[in-house]
């Protein structure tokens, strides 16, 4: 079960300290930025839709890269609950587990 208190105390109140912090900084940064010089009534979801379409291998590159280095900061906390990884791992040997029973 996810408990906000925990990703509270465990990641964000050391996110300087593991390794996903500057990523996260660097985001907050890259959006207020963006706020503010973006034209008038566009979203920021909709530049992603439009950096997504223009350039999709570049997109989901920058996506995997990311996800893969802020995952990797919730490893580094040791905050079992939240490490993906493990929770890839343990459902990946469910899902093999099932498929070998006969």
């Amino acid at each position: 079960m996810f408990r906000m208190d925990l990703l509270y105390r465990s990641v964000i109140t050391r996110m300087p300290s593991i390794r996903g912090g500057h990523a996260f900084a660097a985001f907050t940064i890259a959006w207020v930025v963006y706020d503010a010089v973006a034209p008038q009534g566009e979203m920021l979801t909709d530049a992603a839709r439009r950096i997504h379409a223009r350039y999709p291998l570049l997109w989901t590159a920058a996506v995997a890269v990311t996800a893969t280095h802020l995952l990797d900061g919730f490893r580094a906390a040791g905050v079992p609950q939240l490490d993906p990884y493990t929770q890839v791992a343990r459902a990946a040997r469910a899902l093999i587990t099932r498929q070998a029973r006969p």
